[in-house]
């Protein structure tokens, strides 16, 4: 217990001096055998669990549960139409199928 008593006063004295503290191994080992790592990991969690809390209260507007209640009809997409000159497209033809298509064609000369 005067190890543990010699370790308290001297955490105190660094502390009101605002420096830090080394621990020596047998130190280190005295602080996990009273359970210091178990109440570091329990405040850790503490501590993010509230700051998630908070990041999620500050993105999420209040009364928005991001439920609707009411169904509103979407608006239908239409996309926009606009071709290059000289390509084609065949409906439902995908990105891939129209550049092989592009590659195979015949090049146009001039």
């Amino acid at each position: 217990m005067s190890d543990l008593s010699a370790l308290l006063r001297h955490w105190l004295r660094q502390t009101e001096l605002g420096r830090g503290v080394r621990l020596s191994s047998d130190e280190l080992d005295l602080l996990n055998s009273i359970g210091v790592a178990e109440l570091l990991a329990v405040k850790t969690t503490e501590a993010l669990r509230n700051r998630c809390q908070q990041k999620t209260s500050r993105s999420i507007p209040v009364g928005d549960t991001g439920l609707n209640t009411t169904v509103e009809p979407m608006d239908h997409f239409e996309p926009r139409t606009s071709r290059l000159s000289g390509t084609t497209e065949t409906p439902g033809e995908t990105g891939a199928a129209q550049r092989a298509r592009r590659r195979s064609a015949p090049q146009k000369t001039h």
